[in-house]
């Protein structure tokens, strides 16, 4: 039975409660009769042990994300009586508030959740105390385990309440980012004290990496090149920088103010980045890099340091970008997910920006979620759509968001509501201008002869519907985690061929057979 959804508020956890862990979070046990919190008695036997659950904190359900992701939190079933009739509070510390960089008084959804256990989790340890707390045989970690299973986040803190695990970080976890530490898990430890503090004997994680065959987040590769996290929404703390710094988030990516600092870039700085693949040469051996793609972009960064540590934890080369750039970035047709592939930043040897296009052409791309009415109301998508200046190149695509803007009567549904408000494609497919190194041009209606030229059938990028989306992604899909990812490379690796060999396969039955539980 799905959870119920239900308004929460933070509040300060009260005297006489104590929590067991800083990061654990309380709630009243007379919430359980009075809301009827929790409908399904296989989560109740399955979640934890008495008295301890797990819940999910979400935004409010309706709101575009306020915070860098969801968590699961650990919940503490408390009696107090302090009890608020009208709505349903949950008590954190204050430690809780600094670390998620949240405030008391804040209003989510929260809901009951099942955590699952996980199969393989990383454990970075900087201090020598907690390095012995698990290399040491002990009998305290399998006590814990015993009791009850400690909940991992990846990129957070450890909340094992019998270790200092403000010294402890997860730095990777399979095949889920949030899941469950059991005694059945295989537990990897690697050592990140200064090297002051170290042993001679001591393992490094650099050293463990070839062991751990896993993508830790401690091993930081090339100067320039970067993991890539492709955002699925546009949340408002990275909305607020951009629109801070008059950026579009279609030709923007986000790196931390280290790297930054590093490649001798400010904000706004206009970059070349390349998308690399590794692959095999058969004749060596060894794997070498692989370009697929190139284009320009700006670079941003968060101005508060508190922000900019939630997204980049431990330094972490890391690169955010949107889901259009990541669209126009690959050639198609491609896999979603490309846990594989590596960005590569190349700073421009001169602070030169874009020109000014003096003409463009875009087309619609055709699809079934819009008819030939949208037409008519092309011109007006269009100006709107380049009110700001936008970077784009030939043969880019581009997606309009059609809700509270644009009326198509002929389309109005009121069971699909993606029928009322339809993502609307666009492709360039002609642009010119002065000569230019960045290989596209800036369009601006004041500077740009924008045309509508017809309908074009194209790859779109679908995730746009998403991205549009007035909801919140589930926190359980909020990132495919390499465990579930293989599953869908599979899947995509037998799809693929299809799409890309559509003449040469058209005998070939693309039927596939799913089958499992």
């Amino acid at each position: 039975m799905l959870q119920q959804l239900f308004q929460v508020w933070l509040e300060k956890v009260p005297n006489s409660v104590e929590l067991k862990h800083p990061l654990h979070v309380a709630l009243e046990e007379e919430y359980f009769s009075k809301f009827n919190m929790l409908k399904d008695d296989q989560l109740l036997d399955t979640s934890f042990k008495e008295g301890h659950f797990y819940g999910v904190l979400m935004r409010e359900y309706c709101s575009v994300y306020e915070s860098p992701e969801n968590i699961f939190v650990h919940v503490n079933i408390v009696s107090t009586a302090a009890t608020k009739a009208d709505k349903v509070i949950i008590y954190v510390s204050e430690y809780f508030l600094n670390h998620y960089n949240y405030k008391y008084g804040d209003k989510f959804c929260f809901k009951f959740v099942c955590c699952y256990p996980l199969e393989k989790v990383v454990v970075g340890v900087k201090t020598k105390e907690s390095y012995d707390y698990f290399v040491n045989p002990n009998k305290k970690l399998c006590k814990e385990l015993h009791n009850s299973n400690v909940l991992c986040r990846r990129n957070d803190k450890l909340i094992i309440p019998s270790c200092n695990s403000q010294d402890c970080v997860i730095l990777d976890s399979q095949p889920t980012g949030q899941g469950t530490l059991t005694l059945n898990s295989s537990l990897i430890i690697a050592d990140m004290q200064d090297s002051s503090d170290h042993d001679s004997n001591s393992v490094t994680a650099t050293d463990m990496q070839d062991a751990m065959d896993c993508d830790s987040s401690s091993v930081i590769s090339s100067a320039t090149e970067f993991e890539i996290n492709v955002r699925p929404k546009l949340d408002s703390l990275f909305q607020r920088e951009l629109a801070e710094k008059e950026m579009d988030e279609h030709s923007t990516i986000f790196i931390s103010k280290i790297v930054m600092s590093e490649l001798k870039l400010v904000n706004g700085s206009w970059v070349e980045i390349e998308l690399l693949e590794l692959v095999l040469n058969e004749k060596s051996n060894a794997f070498e890099k692989r370009h697929i793609k190139s284009r320009f972009v700006r670079v941003c960064s968060f101005s508060d340091e508190k922000i900019s540590l939630n997204y980049f934890p431990n330094n972490r080369r890391l690169v955010y970008l949107f889901p259009l750039l990541w669209f126009n970035l690959n050639k198609h047709p491609s896999a979603l997910i490309q846990l594989h592939l590596r960005l590569q930043i190349k700073g421009l040897k001169q602070p030169i920006t874009p020109s000014f296009a003096k003409t463009a052409h875009a087309c619609l791309v055709q699809s079934s979620n819009y008819d030939g009415k949208v037409h008519s109301f092309c011109d007006a998508m269009l100006t709107k759509y380049f009110d700001i200046p936008r970077f784009v190149q030939k043969g880019d695509i581009f997606a309009v968001n059609s809700k509270n803007q644009f009326d198509f009567p002929g389309l109005q549904d009121e069971e699909l509501d993606k029928m009322k408000c339809p993502v609307i494609y666009f492709r360039i497919t002609h642009i010119e201008g002065s000569e230019s190194h960045f290989k596209g041009y800036v369009i601006k209606n004041s500077w740009t002869k924008l045309y509508h030229a017809g309908t074009k059938q194209s790859y779109v990028p679908i995730t746009m519907e998403t991205y549009y989306s007035p909801y919140p992604d589930h926190p359980v899909y909020d990132s495919i985690s390499e465990g579930l990812g293989h599953y869908v490379t599979l899947l995509q690796n037998l799809i693929l061929p299809f799409l890309k060999l559509q003449k040469e396969n058209w005998k070939i039955s693309s039927n596939i057979l799913l089958s499992g539980p």
